[in-house]
C-alpha cells in the first residue's frame, strides 16, 4: 500500500507540473507577443508625428501645469478663460547673426624666425647624378610664445635631377 500511495503522490506531482509548464508556456507566449509588438512599434517603419503615443511620455514642462490645473479648476470656474487667455500669447521671432570664423591677423611687425632645412639626400636616387637646386618652399606657421605671437618661417630647399626628368 505504501508503494501504491507514493506512485499516486508522484502522479499527482507530474500534473501539477505539466499544468504548471503549460500555463508557463502560456505566459512565455504573451509575454513574446508583448516584447515583438513594442520592437515593431519603436523600431519598425513610421512617421515622426507617431513615434512616441500621447500619454506615453509627458512633456518635462507640463508636470507643474498639471498639478495646479487640476486644483485650480475645482476653485475657480473661470480658470478655462485663463488659460485661453495664456495660450494667445505671441512671441515675437528674432534672427541669428552667424558669427565669423575667428581669423588671426597679425600685425606688420611681427617677428619672423627663419629656420633653414637642409637637404639630406644630394644624388639622384636612379642614375646617382647631382641634384641641382630648383627652388625653395617656404612655408610660415603662427607659433605662441608665451606673451607674443611669432611667425617661424621654414624654409626647404627643392631639388631635381636634370638627368631624369624634364622641366
Amino acid at each position: 500500500m505504501d508503494k501504491e500511495e507514493e506512485i499516486a503522490k508522484l502522479q499527482k506531482k507530474i500534473e501539477e507540473l505539466e499544468s504548471r509548464i503549460e500555463n508557463d508556456a502560456i505566459e512565455i507566449a504573451r509575454w513574446k507577443d508583448l516584447y515583438f509588438s513594442e520592437k515593431d512599434r519603436r523600431y519598425g517603419r513610421k512617421s515622426e508625428s507617431d513615434s512616441v503615443p500621447k500619454g506615453m511620455q509627458k512633456s518635462l514642462f507640463d508636470e507643474m501645469e498639471n498639478t495646479i490645473e487640476g486644483d485650480t479648476q475645482d476653485s475657480d470656474p473661470d480658470f478655462s478663460k485663463k488659460d485661453d487667455e495664456k495660450k494667445k500669447t505671441i512671441v515675437k521671432s528674432h534672427s541669428r547673426i552667424k558669427g565669423k570664423r575667428a581669423s588671426l591677423t597679425l600685425p606688420a611687425n611681427a617677428p619672423v624666425i627663419d629656420i633653414y632645412h637642409e637637404v639630406e639626400k644630394t644624388n639622384c636616387e636612379i642614375c646617382n647624378a647631382e641634384l641641382t637646386e630648383i627652388g625653395e618652399f617656404v612655408e610660415d606657421k603662427v607659433t605662441f610664445v608665451p606673451a607674443r605671437y611669432v611667425v617661424v618661417r621654414h624654409h626647404r630647399k627643392q631639388q631635381r635631377c636634370l638627368n631624369c626628368l624634364p622641366l
